[in-house]
């Protein structure tokens, strides 16, 4: 039998270990933990070698304002907003969904989208085919170890904490944001409707019933064995399948845009938006809320954002509209409602 060595360590002594296993624990655990500490890049000097640095090309950077634009519904008009210009999206995590009722107590389903530290992370200042300009904005929260080195290192240069998911939205050039911005539930109006866009959820290989919904055949009369399938899949003339046939396999987990949705309420105190209707994906997903391209603002909005006034008080809920006329009386006329309640 082989003797132990005069000279084991007191990690092996500790643990009881046999003398073989030494090998693995030359390299101390605490080392192994520990992050490297973040060394910035060196500066030089550029008289040394001013011959062989490239002279910088000019580029067209955003213009911000001296000041931060009002937020009263009376000094937006002087924000610079006018019809047909682009604001930037936001990105929401989706919660889940609730009923809410309305002073006339009629029910609506909404879905409930938070807005978890939302900022602007870079600038893309090449023009697109539009004339707009690339806002990249980046949403929730994410451990440095999850994150890869070239994403690190963005989010450093711009001073923003690690992102979990990061977007880019064109805008208008008078709408750009400075880097580390942050938009809140307020830069989207109670009343006003949003097209939100998301990923379905998956669910796996499915046959045509569920896929497309198609009818079953008869379970008697002479089918057998065959009552869930598609049935015919084409004519025999071709002797193809044509391009586009109804037939199972794939379903959800595609890119889905549900358009004309209205903002029903706003918690600024949650930083919580509810949406009336239903949104795709699951809970927990990230969603993109843009301004409704059908259904635009009829009031100057937020432009290019909403920054709130410290010397101002805001409610910290915010309703939209009710609708003048009883939703349980049919065919009432305004002039019929009395002066009081209008």
């Amino acid at each position: 039998e082989k003797k132990k060595p005069q000279s084991e360590s007191m990690l092996c002594q500790y643990l009881r270990l046999s003398w073989r296993t030494h090998h693995l624990f030359k390299t101390p655990l605490s080392r192994q933990l520990t992050r490297a500490p973040y060394v910035e890049k060196r500066s030089y000097p550029t008289d040394l070698y001013q011959d062989f640095v490239k002279p910088e090309e000019p580029k067209w950077a955003p213009t911000f304002p001296s000041r931060f634009p009002p937020t009263s519904p009376e000094s937006l008009k002087d924000s610079g907003w006018e019809k047909g210009a682009t604001r930037t999206g936001a990105i929401g995590v989706k919660m889940g969904m609730i009923a809410l009722w309305d002073s006339w107590g009629v029910r609506h389903p909404c879905t409930v989208v938070k807005f978890d530290n939302l900022q602007v992370l870079q600038v893309k200042t090449n023009f697109s085919k539009m004339g707009l300009v690339g806002l990249q904005l980046g949403c929730g929260q994410k451990n440095w170890n999850r994150v890869n080195k070239s994403a690190r290192g963005q989010f450093e240069k711009a001073g923003v904490p690690y992102k979990s998911h990061v977007k880019e939205f064109l805008v208008s050039p008078n709408a750009v944001l400075p880097v580390g911005t942050p938009i809140t539930v307020r830069h989207f109006v109670p009343g006003q409707y949003v097209d939100i866009q998301g990923t379905t959820i998956g669910k796996g290989f499915q046959g045509t019933i569920k896929r497309w919904g198609f009818k079953r055949q008869a379970k008697t009369h002479g089918v057998t064995k065959a009552h869930r399938k598609a049935g015919s899949q084409g004519a025999t003339g071709p002797s193809r399948v044509f391009p586009g046939k109804k037939m199972a396999g794939r379903m959800g987990g595609k890119n889905k845009t549900i358009l004309s949705l209205k903002v029903f309420k706003i918690d600024t105190k949650l930083n919580v938006l509810y949406v009336k209707g239903h949104i795709p994906g699951n809970k927990g997903g990230f969603v993109h809320i843009r301004d409704a391209f059908y259904k635009p603002h009829k009031d100057p909005p937020p432009y290019p954002t909403f920054f709130p006034d410290p010397y101002e008080k805001y409610l910290p809920v915010l309703y939209a509209p009710d609708r003048l006329d009883d939703p349980f009386i049919e065919n009432l006329e305004i002039r019929d409602i009395p002066a009081g309640l209008l």
